[in-house]
Formats: C-alpha cells, sequence, structure tokens
C-alpha cells in the first residue's frame, strides 16, 4: 500500500484513464492520493473526475487555485498576460480565475459555456428517484428499467414528451438513453441511461411514456434507432412521433439537424429549457463545432444525452398532433407474455404493458386500462 500517491499534470498524461485505472488501488488501503493539473479543457479524465467530485459522487476533495493564488500577480499582471497572448482562451487554460475559464475547451462550443453554466448553477439537482441507488424507491410501473432517475413524478393534466437515442447496447458500445421533459414547462422530469439493447428501449421507453400520462415518444432515427422504432410500432404504442416525412421518428441528417441543433440553442440561450441532471449538463457542454462545420462531441466522448434533448426540442418547437389514449383491446388489451431478453431484464407482469408481445384476447376480457 502506498501512502501518498502524487499524479502531476493529469489531464496532459498520454494514458491517464490506465495510469490511473492501475494506480488507485494501490492507496485503497489507507494511502493518501492527490491529482493535480492545469486543466486543459474538458475533453480528458480529469474532467470527469473534476465534476464528480463538485457532485459529491466520489470522495475527493476538492481544491482550485486561481491566477491571484501566486504572491506577485495583480490585475495589471493579468491585463499584460491577456495582452500579450494571441488567443484569449490559452490566458484563461493557464490562469484560470474560475473552474469554469479553466476548463475552457480547445474547441468551439456550440451551446456556450454560459448558457450551460446557468444550467448547471440553477437547476442541476440530485434524482428524487435513482434505480441505481434507491432500487426500492422506484414505482412499480418502472421496475425494472436501468439506469433511471426521477427528477418530478407526473402531474396529472401534464403532457409529456421522451425523446430516445438508441445505441447496440454491448459494454463498449455508446451509452442508450432517453430524457422526458413537460411540455408545458419544458422542464426535465425523468431521464434513462444505460448499455440498453434497442429493442429493449422500446419496452421501457413505452413503460414510461406510460407512466407520464402516455406521452410522446421521439426516437431518433438512426442507425439502431430503427430497430428501436420498428418494437415500438409491434407493440402498438399509440403516441410516437411522426417525423416531418410522416414517419415514426425523426430522421437526424444534413438538414434535419442544424435545425434541431439551433433551437436547441435557442432553448438555452432564452432559458426556455430546464434540466436537472448532471451528465446531460456536462454533455451539452462538451458539444461542439466540427473544423467541417457540423457538431457533435470530442473524440472519444457520448452526445446520446444531447440527441435525446434534441428529439424532445424537434418535437416542442412543432405544431401537436392529437394525443391518444389506447383504445379497447388496442394497446396493452392483450394478455402479457414474458420471454427472451425482456424476462430477464426485469420487466414484470404488473405493468400494463405487453411484454415481449401480445396475444389478442377474447372479446369477454376486453377491458380498458
Amino acid at each position: 500500500t502506498a501512502s501518498l500517491l502524487i499524479l502531476d499534470e493529469f489531464a496532459k498524461m498520454v494514458f491517464a484513464r490506465a495510469i490511473y485505472s492501475a494506480a488507485k488501488p494501490t492507496i485503497d488501503g489507507g494511502g493518501r492520493l492527490f491529482v493535480i493539473s492545469t486543466a486543459k479543457g474538458r475533453a480528458n479524465p480529469f474532467y470527469e473526475l473534476w465534476c464528480k467530485t463538485e457532485d459529491r459522487a466520489n470522495k475527493f476533495v476538492g481544491l482550485f487555485l486561481p491566477w491571484w493564488s501566486r504572491p506577485g500577480r495583480d490585475d495589471d499582471w493579468y491585463a499584460d498576460k491577456m495582452a500579450e497572448s494571441t488567443d484569449p482562451t490559452d490566458v484563461l487554460q493557464d490562469y484560470p480565475g474560475t473552474p469554469d475559464d479553466a476548463f475552457k475547451s480547445s474547441g468551439t462550443p456550440r451551446f456556450l459555456d454560459e448558457w450551460v453554466k446557468h444550467q448547471r448553477d440553477n437547476h442541476v439537482c440530485a434524482p428524487l428517484i435513482d434505480s441505481r441507488t434507491q432500487p426500492d424507491q422506484v414505482p412499480f410501473e418502472l421496475d425494472g428499467i436501468p439506469g433511471l432517475q426521477i427528477f418530478h413524478l407526473p402531474e396529472p393534466d401534464a403532457t409529456y414528451i421522451i425523446g430516445e437515442d438508441s445505441a447496440e447496447g454491448l459494454p463498449h458500445s455508446d451509452p442508450t438513453a432517453a430524457t422526458v421533459l413537460c411540455c408545458e414547462t419544458w422542464e426535465e422530469v425523468a431521464c434513462i441511461d444505460g448499455k440498453i439493447d434497442p429493442v429493449l428501449i422500446a419496452h421501457y421507453v413505452a413503460k414510461l411514456g406510460e407512466f407520464y400520462n402516455w406521452a410522446w415518444i421521439n426516437p431518433a432515427r438512426r442507425n439502431h434507432g430503427h430497430t428501436t422504432i420498428a418494437a415500438l410500432v409491434e407493440l402498438a404504442y399509440p403516441n410516437t412521433v411522426n417525423g416531418p416525412d410522416k414517419r415514426p421518428g425523426w430522421d437526424e441528417n444534413v438538414k434535419t439537424k442544424p435545425m434541431m441543433v439551433d433551437d436547441t440553442a435557442g432553448a438555452l440561450k432564452e432559458r426556455l429549457i430546464t434540466i436537472h441532471s448532471a451528465e446531460t449538463v456536462r454533455e451539452l457542454g462538451l458539444y461542439e463545432i466540427k473544423d467541417n462545420g457540423t457538431t457533435g462531441a470530442p473524440e472519444g466522448k457520448h452526445e446520446d444525452r444531447v440527441v435525446t434533448i434534441l428529439m424532445c426540442v424537434a418535437f416542442l418547437g412543432k405544431p401537436k398532433p392529437v394525443m391518444h389514449s389506447p383504445l379497447v383491446g388496442s394497446y396493452g388489451g392483450g394478455t402479457p407474455v414474458l420471454s427472451g431478453a425482456s424476462a430477464t431484464a426485469g420487466l414484470g407482469v404488473r405493468s400494463r404493458l405487453p411484454i415481449g408481445g401480445w396475444k389478442p384476447p377474447a372479446p369477454s376480457a376486453l377491458r380498458r386500462w
């Protein structure tokens, strides 16, 4: 066991993640670990550790030293540094006054730091219910949904929209994510995040949609999203959003994506939207403009939660279609059948949703939910 371990300029280490993973166990027997670094943007493990420390999600104690901590530095000294620099961003990173200045990305953020900072400072909060730490507090209708965080329970007369982005669901693939916003207030009320199969996520968001007053579901129609959309169609969920081309789901292409990103930027700038998830706010802060003019996460980072926000805003910015409640025998009116992966994932027959498929009931068995 090491008594003291210091990782200096951690953000600059080429193999920082591997070094940390190998070194951290050496102090677990009672030693101390100091991780010190110039920030060098947000696309590195040092930023991840710092964010978890601020959220009190680990046992580190955060300490930030602003540029004036060193004796002999005053406002005149700082003004000289800014005047001598060809890029003010370099000065902010090398001589920061706040953690936000220190972590400013060297790239061009699509969502300005002040917009993201407003969300982080005023709205980010601990979830009311977290399935990972409070599984016994999850409403029985949502039992078995992994990575579920609930910030507000549904209001009886409110309307909700679920933006969803599917991935492959494998251990080394991108996460699958879903975000629930209230249509009246544009406030985040729940989210899902995890390595979830694209078929299973259809079951999960359908259960979540039912719980939130038969919410609209707007899945991203890209890559594995086609599988999720097919599963939602098979489930006959009554309120799946059709995109501009009248097909289920929202196609994210060179025409539609810039409009969705611009609308989301406007919502953040005008403070029309409220995000409670710390991880979603982090992804929004990392989202950048690429050299070729497109937008996305930095290399090695994720944008799944950003995409779910784009899906929500795409729906909220358009005229609303007529919402449908499930008709007799049309959705959930069949006999639940537990089978395959859905059963092993913990989806139970307490739900009103058809699990793993449904059998048409006899006329006498038809009932309203």
